[in-house]
């Protein structure tokens, strides 16, 4: 997938972003595009995606639920930071976009072998099966993929 390609599909998720995202996909900085892909390109956490398709989506989807693509957001109390929300205890927080994707796709690795079916979960500490709304964002992130209509 090409940066290019990953902005085709932000026109589909902004009609109905309120609805299904709780983020407004045209905000997506190109730079963060182009960082999606290339994190994605060196580590795609997900071997059901050979052709590394639904990495860069799920990228763009955490980061925009998370912090609405700000590279330095802060948030629960100063544990979460950056455009993924990560606790790593206050370090790393002037990252770029490719440091800070690449350093969540080293947490989403270890998410998506622990519990490959439903990563999301595991990502929000909770058991992997355990969660009907991860499990629904989890399909609304790959149903976007696949059907780029369906975020509609």
């Amino acid at each position: 997938m090409t940066p290019a390609v990953l902005f085709a599909l932000v026109p589909l998720m902004v009609d109905e972003t309120p609805r299904h995202f709780h983020f407004s996909a045209s905000q997506l900085p190109h730079e963060a595009a182009s960082a999606f892909v290339r994190a994605c390109e060196e580590r795609n956490p997900f071997p059901s995606d050979p052709d590394n398709k639904l990495c860069p989506v799920f990228l763009l989807v955490m980061a925009g639920e998370e912090s609405a693509f700000n590279l330095h957001a802060v948030g629960d109390g100063g544990k979460a930071i950056g455009p993924f929300q990560e606790h790593t205890g206050g370090e790393l927080r002037d990252r770029s976009w490719l440091d800070s994707s690449r350093h969540y796709l080293n947490t989403v690795n270890i998410a998506a072998r622990e519990c490959p079916e439903q990563p999301i979960a595991r990502l929000a500490g909770e058991r992997c099966g355990s969660s009907e709304h991860h499990a629904r964002r989890w399909a609304q992130i790959t149903r976007l993929l696949h059907e780029p209509t369906a975020a509609r």
